[in-house]
């Protein structure tokens, strides 16, 4: 069974993703929490994420050609001065995590 862990800021509970990330907000003050062999510590403040289209979503299941369905669970978005490309974390139907680059 996965620990409850709380925001180390606030005290709210943290989401179960941060068993299987190791990064999440914390979505009752916005901080950043990192997750680092077991200790949770607040990394900073959450940022914006441009905005612009996505073809994966957060909870999001598509169709990844013969790979099979993947739900995404985490998002990251990195920025290389001309345009930018997204990462998604997530699952397969079988249960396999992956991430999966959309440029």
């Amino acid at each position: 069974m996965t620990p409850e862990r709380s925001c180390p800021n606030c005290g709210a509970a943290l989401p179960k993703l941060l068993t299987h990330a190791r990064m999440v907000d914390c979505e009752f003050c916005s901080s950043s929490i990192v997750l680092d062999d077991e200790v949770v510590a607040k990394a900073g403040e959450a940022g914006v994420m441009l905005d612009a289209p996505e073809l994966i979503g957060l909870g999001r299941t598509v169709q990844l050609g013969d790979v099979g369905v993947f739900t995404a669970t985490g998002h990251v978005r990195y920025d290389y001065g001309r345009g930018h490309w997204d990462e998604y974390h997530g699952a397969l139907i079988g249960g396999d995590l992956l991430w999966v680059s959309v440029d």
